[in-house]
């Protein structure tokens, strides 16, 4: 189980270090500038790493993994907008412009590989969690698993227990775990298993 407590401290420390630097280099954060986008998108993305680390310990990982996505989105456009040649977008950002909030992650990924990082995967990664912020059959059924551990008649719950070990661990990711079907927490390889299961939530 991750120490709680030492994140949230950390957590602290990272708003308060941001808000320091907006209030005395961006005028509190009122200047339109590449430092002001930068706090207030770090900002937001340590609101949503505090988000995640409650959702955890109430075992919403459905919730999670949504609220994670929107982490990563926030992470890849501040680390994009810190890069010499993105003051265009930049600009477009703090203009509201359309699609001005998406990053390019081909490019971060290029980045990457040019200061030797063999194969960044940000791309999947990202892909996989979008997959599940989504009305998607794979989000539903994890949503199902979740329900359905909870409820304690989940016929596969080891699936359930092995994503919350791999997130404890901050090892494998619950799409990269052996034991774990690729983006889902319910089995896909046994169907008759998981129509019970479906059949036992509608019947409790």
């Amino acid at each position: 189980m991750p120490d709680r407590a030492l994140i949230l401290r950390c957590l602290e420390e990272m708003e308060s270090e941001l808000l320091r630097v907006g209030a005395e280099h961006c005028d509190h954060l009122r200047q339109e500038n590449r430092l002001s986008a930068l706090v207030l998108l770090l900002l937001r993305a340590v609101s949503l790493f505090r988000s995640m680390v409650e959702l955890y310990r109430l075992e919403n990982l459905d919730g999670f993994d949504a609220v994670r996505r929107a982490f990563l989105e926030t992470w890849f456009l501040a680390f994009q907008l810190r890069l010499r040649e993105a003051a265009g977008d930049v600009g477009r950002w703090l203009a509201r412009a359309p699609q001005s909030w998406t990053s390019d992650i081909a490019r971060l990924e290029r980045y990457a590989r040019q200061r030797g990082h063999p194969a960044p995967n940000l791309g999947r990664a990202y892909g996989e969690l979008s997959g599940l912020a989504h009305p998607t059959r794979d989000a539903a059924e994890n949503s199902t698993a979740l329900i359905t551990q909870r409820r304690g008649i989940n016929v596969e719950p080891a699936a359930v227990n092995q994503a919350f070990a791999d997130l404890a661990g901050c090892g494998k990711t619950r799409f990269e775990a052996s034991t774990v079907p690729r983006n889902s927490l319910v089995s896909t390889a046994q169907p008759d298993k998981k129509k019970v299961c479906v059949e036992k939530t509608s019947s409790s």
